[in-house]
């Protein structure tokens, strides 16, 4: 239902009938492959890795993924099916490389909770909480938190609201509806009475949080005694961005708790110990680290490698690489073109880079 909005946003609507709900631990015949999906956990909900069955041999794809023995939902991450596949025999493991540089193990979902808690007990004005529209489970804890302190709670942000009212709506999560308000009333409630729930945790120009800081949003304009919370790190890239708005958030006399607080952010990606336990299970002969950049993937190499797969059956990957995988040998075939795409969108088409070069100057 997620990637539905997405389409229905981008108006691509008429796909939706290529849709087809799946359900876990179940064959689909699909093409000339057999294709399973597994559950596991990670910072979006009911996320799924995949058994692909080829001629071949069985091929998995992690997804993105962490192994979380105390998820919010009560669903950890299917390591019995995953063993069961790595008995069986796997040709290659495709595994999720993010957090290669990470020792340990990444922490569960609920250990931000005691944070949320805490700043909440301790806040006598409003509290505004920002973190990625995907993360239903931290949007979750902050709206748990918000209630046991006695909070409404508005949300803002278009993406925001429209996954939390999916999640609620398909029952991931369930809060009364009389406790959420507009935020055209928050300005009817004392400021110790409001949580609000927003995007912009990566210093989006446009988001909703960046205009509050910045005093452009329609309705609520930040202000001293304002506890912010940013529950997310900042994207590689997005680092000036996240700086830019927490000095606006500053200048406007807010409190930010951000990475001074240790446990105000947990990542969706697994660390080395659970790369391992991945690897241990599934025993695949070929390995191609994924997700992540060129440094992660290396570092993921070595990690496989530590774990018994041989050297010369792991391939670290650059864009646009192809990939032949046989019983007897994986490597390279080719590599296509890849980078940004442009379009126009008066003429709705794609234009070339020298015509982006030429725009631009």
């Amino acid at each position: 239902e997620m990637i539905g909005s997405k389409f229905d946003e981008h108006k691509m609507r008429e796909h939706r009938k290529f849709f087809r709900a799946i359900e876990k631990r179940v064959p689909y015949k699909i093409g000339d492959f057999e294709v399973e999906w597994m559950h596991i956990t990670h910072s979006i909900i009911d996320s799924s890795a995949l058994a692909i069955k080829t001629d071949a041999g069985t091929i998995i794809h992690t997804g993105d993924f962490k192994i979380d023995h105390t998820p919010i939902d009560g669903f950890p991450t299917d390591l019995h099916r995953l063993a069961y596949h790595g008995e069986q025999g796997v040709l290659l493991l495709l595994s999720d490389s993010t957090n290669s540089h990470s020792a340990g193990f990444t922490k569960s979902e609920k250990t931000v909770g005691p944070t949320f808690d805490s700043l909440f007990a301790r806040s006598k004005g409003r509290v505004i909480m920002s973190t990625f529209s995907s993360n239903i489970h931290r949007v979750s804890q902050a709206i748990e938190y918000g209630l046991k302190y006695g909070r409404k709670v508005c949300v803002i942000g278009r993406s925001m609201e429209k996954n939390l009212e999916l999640a609620m709506r398909l029952g991931y999560i369930k809060f009364p509806k009389d406790q959420f308000i507009e935020a055209h009333e928050v300005h009817k409630y004392e400021d110790k009475e409001i949580l609000i729930v927003t995007t912009g945790s990566q210093g989006e120009a446009m988001s909703a949080l960046y205009r509050m800081s910045i005093h452009e949003h329609r309705h609520i304009k930040i202000k001293e005694g304002d506890q912010i919370i940013l529950s997310a790190r900042a994207i590689p890239g997005n680092e000036s961005s996240v700086s830019t708005i927490i000095n606006h958030l500053l200048k406007a006399g807010a409190k930010v708790a951000y990475q001074d607080f240790s446990e105000i952010h947990v990542s969706g990606h697994a660390a080395q110990e659970e790369q391992k336990l991945m690897l241990r299970l599934i025993k695949p002969k070929f390995f191609l680290p994924v997700h992540g950049e060129y440094n992660h993937a290396l570092k993921h190499s070595q990690t496989a490698i530590d774990c018994g797969v041989l050297e010369r059956n792991i391939y670290v990957m650059s864009d646009g690489e192809q990939i032949e995988v046989t019983p007897k040998y994986l490597k390279k075939v080719k590599t296509v073109k890849t980078g940004k795409v442009y379009i126009d969108n008066q003429l709705n088409h794609k234009i070339s880079d020298d015509v982006v070069i030429d725009r631009q100057t």
